[in-house]
């Protein structure tokens, strides 16, 4: 070293002696740490992964079940609606569910409207045949002229009272 008055000065020595097995324990030392140190930041990272998956997709998610299940329960009346989503495929499949249930909720109506039309039409067809065979009853027991009606076999299944008399049996 320099002093102030531009003399060069002798501080002292220094000597540096090391053996392997030290060198092995400071690289080991070293090695650890770095391990932890890693790790630690794996722990870390993979737990604001965890943090932000869970409040992301799962929590969103497992909203969107709960109400489907309460849908299949109660029966579609409202559209369902889990809050605000960050995910635009979650919100995609609500919509999606949505409009599918709105689809089968006119479906419904649109065949529940049918069938009550078919079951007026049914009722209309079934008292205009009831009249038809009154008319019918009517005519065939009181006509003069004895009526038969035999099935394709030939074993006779209805006839009227003028056709008793007309052969000469009882209706027995």
């Amino acid at each position: 070293k320099t002093g102030f008055d531009g003399k060069k000065r002798h501080l002292g020595a220094i000597t540096i002696s090391s053996s392997q097995s030290v060198v092995n324990k400071h690289l080991t030392e070293a090695f650890i740490h770095t391990l932890t140190v890693e790790l630690s930041i794996l722990f870390f990272v993979g737990l604001i992964i965890w943090f932000l998956v869970r409040f992301l997709i799962v929590r969103p998610l497992s909203e969107f079940s709960s109400k489907v299940r309460d849908v299949a329960v109660t029966g579609f009346r409202n559209p369902i609606d889990i809050g605000p989503v960050r995910i635009s495929e979650i919100l995609t499949m609500q919509n999606g569910f949505n409009q599918l249930m709105q689809q089968i909720s006119e479906s419904h109506e649109r065949i529940a409207s049918q069938n009550a039309m078919l079951e007026q039409r049914v009722a209309e067809r079934t008292r205009e045949a009831m009249a038809k065979e009154t008319r019918f009853r009517s005519i065939f027991e009181r006509a003069n002229a004895g009526i038969t009606f035999f099935d394709a076999s030939g074993t006779l299944l209805q006839f009227n009272d003028s056709y008793c008399n007309l052969v000469g049996y009882t209706p027995d």
